[in-house]
């Protein structure tokens, strides 16, 4: 994707999204095929989102580290992450100055869940993709930790994800702040739980109910999707997706304890009613 002896030069032209209270940028390069996003960290504008972005390069790094690994092992392994580069921001130019040392550039992709009519055997064959990549993540030992549809990207007919930003290590525990999208919060991430393995599969579901039913659910306030989720919230399917409904049912249960522990869980489930 990019060459480590040149220099990219932003062009103010560019798509360009800037985050003044974050110091977060973020382009959309065309003037090469193919296309790619570049995303940068401004330092001293705002500590948290400095923090996250350096963690998410390191788990970029680790991911990828992991993958070379595996490559030696199965040549056809599969990767979660979208193609990407670590570049070393001094070899940027015309962007702002006292850029954290690296920018995160990944290739150009799709959106895996998109808002369109699709035969039911492509719609299961999308909700097997995000599964398998998502279990993918967990075996390599990261809960995902702020999953949204956004986040499923395609790139040559197979699935990844992106933003690891809020990614944590599975069974390490991390300072309970809320670092998810509420959308998508399971109920006791609400009561300052530590995010799991359970919390991303009721992301998912969440994430799958408002797809097969061509809804997104309207905007809420913090408390407003607290008691949504902790309360509210219904599995409901259209007729077509019913055979689907029980494993939906058991994705978004609001106690922890009645919700699957794992992905092979819902793998097994998905194969025993289709």
């Amino acid at each position: 994707m990019f060459n480590p002896k040149a220099y990219l030069q932003l062009n103010p032209a560019q798509n360009m999204s800037h985050h003044l209270a974050t110091g977060r940028l973020l382009y959309y390069c065309q003037d090469q095929q193919p296309a790619y996003w570049l995303k940068l960290q401004v330092k001293g504008v705002d500590v948290k989102s400095e923090t996250s972005f350096e963690h998410e390069l390191g788990v970029y790094q680790k991911l990828q580290l992991l993958h070379q690994q595996k490559l030696l092992m199965k040549p056809s392994a599969a990767s979660v992450c979208l193609t990407h580069q670590l570049i070393p921001s001094t070899h940027i130019l015309g962007g702002p100055e006292h850029l954290v040392s690296h920018a995160l550039m990944l290739a150009d992709s799709q959106a895996l869940f998109v808002p369109t009519e699709l035969n039911f055997a492509t719609q299961l064959h999308l909700l097997i993709q995000s599964l398998n990549v998502l279990g993918q993540l967990h075996d390599e030992g990261y809960v995902h930790g702020d999953l949204k549809t956004q986040h499923f990207r395609r790139q040559q007919q197979q699935c990844y994800l992106i933003d690891f930003e809020q990614c944590v290590e599975i069974g390490v525990q991390v300072e309970n702040t809320v670092t998810a999208t509420p959308r998508y919060m399971a109920p006791e991430l609400f009561h300052a739980k530590k995010k799991t393995i359970q919390t991303d599969i009721y992301a998912l579901g969440a994430i799958w109910l408002q797809w097969l039913n061509h809804v997104r659910w309207p905007s809420r306030s913090y408390i407003d999707w607290a008691y949504w989720h902790c309360q509210f919230l219904s599995v409901e399917l259209d007729r077509d997706f019913a055979m689907l409904q029980p494993i939906l049912m058991r994705m978004l249960a609001k106690n922890q304890s009645q919700r699957y522990q794992h992905i092979e869980e819902i793998r097994l489930d998905l194969a025993r009613v289709v």
